[in-house]
């Protein structure tokens, strides 16, 4: 009996891991936007030291012994048609593929801010977006970091680390930051931010431009509908959390009112279509 064929589609973290644990069971096909694992996450460090971020999160495909046995296509996903089981794509040089499938692995992940976006990119492509947000904050007098979450934490502090005669401020909307955490974390980090002179202001929540998903670095002045007056810097940072699910080239049948694959109750696991599932 001949193996299955497995289309892993989105090999980030979660496709990738997928990939590599099924490849000794199946015949595995991954289709990925970026030519090896383009990680999103420690954004600080990303920002702050991209040669050291890029050493452990930027690791080309070849460079997992375990995807040997998984045949990867580096391709931009357009579509499906699930009654002939077959995934569309455009190649990195702009052919049309049609990849066959026995059971599809949807695992294209989210958006978020400018670190995480599905965008068909070359090695060359990765490594120039890598540089330029450096240099914008390099060049900056002043950044503000928009977020309360440990993305937005990590770059207030990690670029204070990096240019100790840098402005660094912290907004967020609440009292305190890190609120998913333990108090005790907050103390902790709070204290740390303070050493490395990052101004605390709570309580701030921004207004979101219209159309604006938090996609770029903006030098525009900030404002708040918590009622303090604008803020401006040479450089905003929106760490703000708002994801958007990469499932553009999914039909709307399998998506729910958010634009995320639909799942079961009790597991991640996508069950409508028996040769669907979602990581």
């Amino acid at each position: 009996m001949s193996r299955r064929r497995v289309l892993v589609a989105g090999l980030g973290d979660s496709g990738l891991l997928t990939a590599i644990r099924l490849a000794s069971h199946s015949d595995i096909v991954g289709i990925s936007a970026k030519p090896g694992l383009v990680s999103g996450q420690e954004l600080g460090i990303r920002l702050s030291r991209p040669d050291e971020w890029a050493r452990n999160y930027w690791v080309p495909f070849d460079r997992f012994l375990r995807l040997d046995r998984v045949r990867t296509v580096h391709a931009r996903l357009t579509g499906v048609d699930f009654s002939a089981r077959t995934v569309f794509a455009h190649s990195s040089n702009g052919v049309s593929l049609a990849e066959p499938y026995d059971t599809l692995v949807i695992s294209t992940g989210v958006s978020n801010g400018f670190w995480r976006q599905p965008t068909l990119q070359s090695h060359a492509e990765v490594a120039a977006e890598l540089r330029a947000a450096h240099l914008r904050l390099a060049a900056a007098g002043t950044v503000t970091v928009i977020g309360g979450g440990a993305a937005a934490v990590s770059s207030a502090a990690n670029i204070a680390i990096t240019w100790p005669n840098l402005r660094v401020d912290l907004y967020f909307p609440g009292e305190r930051a890190l609120t998913q955490h333990s108090p005790r974390v907050w103390h902790r980090i709070r204290q740390r931010l303070n050493d490395l002179r990052v101004g605390l202001h709570p309580g701030h929540r921004a207004l979101i431009p219209d159309g604006f998903t938090g996609n770029r670095i903006t030098g525009e002045p900030v404002e708040w509908i918590s009622g303090q007056p604008p803020v401006s810097s040479d450089a905003v940072l929106w760490a703000i959390g708002r994801v958007q699910p990469n499932t553009d080239w999914l039909p709307d049948e399998i998506l729910d009112q958010h634009g995320f694959v639909r799942v079961t109750p009790v597991s991640y696991t996508h069950l409508t279509l028996p040769t669907i599932c979602s990581v």
